[in-house]
């Protein structure tokens, strides 16, 4: 967890996470990738995606198919008014990966 939301610490963080090879990292409501140069076994495997489906539980770990089950989720939201719309940005630089 993070409290301290400045360039020194969040820089630490993510390079803790590489390290790790933990390559998501929440960061509010923004999921940070950083581009691990390397193949990472089982990083989108059904058994990845399996965590972050309808029926799974609450799953804290950073990963592009929890931000995208949340935006499915938000928008099929049956306790508002119809569909909300949602966007999801990616950026970076050519070459990336995105």
């Amino acid at each position: 967890q993070l409290n301290n939301l400045h360039e020194g610490p969040l820089l630490n963080l993510l390079i803790r996470r590489f390290k790790s090879d933990d390559i998501y990292t929440n960061v509010g409501g923004v999921l940070i990738s950083v581009n691990p140069y390397k193949f990472i076994p089982n990083l989108y495997t059904l058994g990845t995606t399996g965590t972050h489906g309808k029926d799974a539980q609450v799953d804290d770990t950073p990963h592009v198919y929890g931000i995208a089950q949340q935006a499915l989720e938000a928008m099929l939201d049956p306790y508002t008014s119809g569909v909300k719309n949602q966007s999801i940005v990616i950026s970076g630089e050519s070459g990336a990966g995105k």
